[in-house]
């Protein structure tokens, strides 16, 4: 994304501490600006691969310190996640979230994230007693280790249930505590 390429040229994203692909930035696709696509063509510190490749766990995995940052729909109680869809409704297609956030788990001190704000749209929670009937969960309970939203970090891995229900109580939004 055009977002991503200007973090690459300014150089806060280097890749240099990869343990593979040293210095290059692993992608399947790319979507943006006319700027993105001149920045990417023939660059040789872009690789691009089929998704089979860039999304592979042991090939993410592998890499010590990763931190893997997911935004998602909704949460509930338990830790599970919506990323593409509510209800029956759908926001975004089948992706690697899952993926990125288990080869997070995994790394040698990596952090898998989940970030979202505490509301939606249309001022409803978006940390819910239970995800709504037809939801697909995205991300399973037991891959998710920090959920983020804009009144803190609830820290989920190895928790009980009732570990997990207080701590994203925590960050929900204030009128929807109770």
């Amino acid at each position: 994304t055009d977002s991503l390429m200007a973090l690459i040229e300014e150089g806060v994203i280097h890749n240099s501490a990869k343990h593979v692909n040293n210095g290059n930035s692993i992608v399947c696709h790319a979507y943006g600006s006319p700027h993105l696509y001149k920045a990417i063509h023939k660059n040789p510190d872009i690789e691009f691969h089929p998704s089979y490749f860039v999304n592979r766990l042991d090939r993410i995995a592998i890499n010590d310190n990763l931190i893997c940052i997911i935004s998602g729909l909704k949460v509930d109680l338990t830790g599970q996640v919506a990323v593409d869809s509510i209800g029956n409704r759908f926001y975004a297609g089948i992706g690697s979230s899952d993926d990125s956030i288990r080869a997070a788990g995994y790394s040698f001190n990596g952090k898998p994230i989940v970030a979202l704000p505490s509301l939606s749209i249309n001022g409803k929670s978006n940390i819910m007693f239970t995800l709504p009937e037809g939801t697909g969960v995205t991300i399973t309970r037991v891959d998710v280790h920090y959920v983020i939203t804009e009144y803190g970090s609830a820290f989920l891995f190895g928790k009980s249930i009732r570990e997990r229900v207080l701590a994203l109580i925590d960050i929900a939004h204030p009128k929807f505590r109770e």
